[in-house]
Order: structure tokens, then sequence, then C-alpha cells
């Protein structure tokens, strides 16, 4: 019976859909707009993917926004990535942001890795004033670090050659860290 039932909607649903329906998309200039009311005669409600699926933590794209910002570490855990391992974990800001913080890094990553091998612990951890960034000069041909006292780059590429640039101009790289100072 649910599979019959289940049949017929979709049956009406594609019904629905004509090609005139389709085509009437962004007639009105708002092509999600239009669609959206689509959506909405056909299903009713239209719940975000997210309310659906996930759990209200968003990947923090950009890590300067836990730069400085007590947060607490829920949970954290390691994975095998394309570049080694990573670490990701959910942390919570003491203003309610929810974050998945990913890091692969001497900095972050590490930290916890220590952590954890040490007290058998992957969570429960706060981090009083957030994160602190390092910077420094990267080659611009390669990406890697490189010292703005080096001439030529010294550095390993993928392809086991030597990048050997010698161009002055440098990028900045960042390396991110659980600020371990004490509240002020």
């Amino acid at each position: 019976m649910a599979k019959e039932m289940a049949a017929k909607v979709s049956a009406d649903v594609t019904a629905a859909l004509t090609d005139d329906v389709l085509r009437g998309i962004g007639s009105t200039g708002d092509a999600f707009a239009d669609a959206m009311a689509v959506a909405e005669q056909l299903y009713g409600t239209v719940p975000a993917i997210s309310e659906e699926f996930g759990n209200g933590f968003a990947i923090a794209e950009d890590k300067n926004v836990l730069v400085g910002k007590k947060f607490l570490l829920l949970k954290w855990g390691f994975s095998q990535g394309d570049y080694g391992v990573f670490c990701s974990a959910a942390v919570v800001t003491a203003d309610g942001g929810k974050y998945i913080l990913n890091d692969g890094s001497t900095g972050i990553c590490e930290t916890l890795r220590e952590f954890s091998a040490r007290t058998q612990r992957y969570g429960g951890f706060v981090a009083e004033r957030g994160l602190r960034v390092s910077q420094y000069a990267t080659c611009k041909a390669c990406g890697k670090p490189r010292s703005s006292l080096d001439d030529k780059c010294e550095n390993t590429l993928p392809n086991g050659t030597q990048c050997a640039d010698s161009s002055t101009e440098r990028g900045t790289g960042q390396t991110f860290y659980l600020d371990m100072a004490a509240a002020s």
C-alpha cells in the first residue's frame, strides 16, 4: 500500500512539473523565488537541508572568526586526508556560534593530537582566548614557507624536484594555534 501511495505522489509531482511550469521559473526575474513558490505549492513546507540532515554546526571556512574568541571544543577526532592527518572539532563560541573547525597543521591539530594521546580525551576543552594566528613568508611560486632571507627557494615540490624560484616577492602563510594564555 505504501509503495502504491508513493508512486502516486511521485506521478502527481511529475505531472505538475510540466515544461510550461518549468519554463515559467525565472519569469519574474527571480528564478529561486519562483522555484520556491512551485515547491511550496507541491510539497507544502520546504525545509532547509541543514535542518533535515545537519546538526546546526557550520564549517569555519575562515578560522579568523575564532581568533581571540572564547570557545568550547565540544568534541574532536582525527582523520586521514589528502595531505596527512587532520583534526575536526565541534566548537561552540561564548556568543553562541557553532562551528566545525578543520585543521591539519602543526598548530591546532598537533596540539589536540598530543593532548589526546596523553589524556585519552577527545572533547570538553575551553579555549578561553580562542585561536591565535602566526603569519610567515611563503614562496610565491610553490606556496610553501620561505624566509625573506633566502635568495632561492629550496622547497621540494610534489614531483620531487626543487622549486628553485629566485623571485624576491613573497606570499603570506598562516598557522592557527589554540591560544594558551589565561583569560584576562
